[in-house]
């Protein structure tokens, strides 16, 4: 106890102190009137661990503010899948409450450089996933000449410490690149014997330039699809596939360095187009991240390079055709 008193003043007299001595009152009977400070003292026993590695997020913008959902852990050059209410009700909100509440700060990539942060203050739950998907909200803090990136992928920032920023590029192809993936997608319509399209043009959904490793016109990457659009809905046709292909070795000519083909026939519709890109696991090689299509649900895969050549390396749960859970 502190006795205080008044400058210039003689007149306090002390009364002594009465002290009692009693046990504090049982914990489920404690008030606890904030209710985010409720939730952060809640036990959760029955529900499994959070993910130990750094948490891969795949991000939007919209204005000046961007959202981001969790896609998996990074362990090592792999990704693990995260754990959904599907699997453990209640996981999702508790991974958001944990790892994405408000006050945490994420760095954002977009084509394969660091261009900003985003600090969350908003928490919600979007659904059209495989899965209900916990989603971060906030302003983004954009490097200059980045402003109009709307499509990230995004990293804690404890996890991203001694990144360097990077010159954003925009997301625009060349005519050479345009070629290529006429050419890259005929080449998978007769390898996989398809059926041919009245113009291979037509059927292109999705056309980008990809930077690759600091090569601005290195890698392009292109999505056809056959009777079908790149959105949650069913495709017009027993006979709709798709195409992805990537195609690197640029500026004048692409070599076929990854191609997935896809028939609705095997399983349903499965609809890949190029997310964005960055160096998540930290190699010294950017890796693809993959906006995934299907009948009732969207979800992500990635693209990483093994032993020399461009794998498939996850796929979400649900990425099994028609993302119906």
């Amino acid at each position: 106890m502190i006795l205080l008193s008044a400058p210039a003043c003689d007149n306090v007299e002390w009364g002594g102190v009465d002290v009692r001595l009693q046990p504090p009152p049982p914990v489920e009977v404690m008030a606890v009137s904030d209710s985010a400070t409720a939730e952060a003292v809640e036990v959760e026993p029955d529900l499994p661990p959070l993910p130990v590695g750094p948490v891969l997020y795949m991000g939007s913008r919209s204005g000046s503010r961007v959202s981001i959902r969790p896609v998996a852990e990074i362990s090592g050059d792999s990704l693990i899948p995260i754990v959904s209410d599907r699997d453990a009700p209640g996981y999702s909100a508790h991974l958001a409450r944990s790892l994405m509440g408000p006050g945490a700060t994420f760095t954002l990539f977009s084509k394969g450089v660091r261009v900003g942060t985003v600090r969350a203050d908003t928490l919600f739950t979007e659904p059209g996933f495989c899965s209900p998907a916990p989603v971060a909200e906030g302003v983004a803090e954009m490097i200059s000449g980045a402003g109009s990136a709307s499509r990230f992928v995004a990293i804690p920032s404890d996890a991203t410490e001694g990144v360097a920023y990077g010159t954003w590029r925009s997301p625009d192809h060349t005519y050479e690149q345009r070629v290529a993936s006429i050419n890259l997608a005929s080449a998978a319509i007769s390898a996989n014997s398809a059926i041919w399209p009245e113009s291979v043009l037509e059927t292109r959904a999705d056309m980008q330039g990809v930077p690759l490793d600091g090569d601005s016109d290195g890698a392009m990457a292109a999505t056809f699809l056959y009777r079908d659009r790149l959105a949650v809905e069913a495709p017009e046709a027993a006979s709709s596939y798709s195409i992805f292909v990537l195609g690197t070795g640029g500026p004048i000519d692409y070599e076929p360095a990854f191609t997935w083909y896809h028939p609705v026939s095997d399983g349903g519709k499965a609809a890949p187009r190029l997310w964005d890109t960055a160096d998540w696991d930290g190699d010294g090689e950017v890796e693809i991240l993959l906006q995934v299509f299907g009948e009732n649900a969207r979800w992500s895969a990635a693209l990483d390079r093994r032993a020399g050549r461009w794998t498939r390396i996850f796929e979400e749960s649900c990425g099994t055709g028609t993302g119906t859970p």
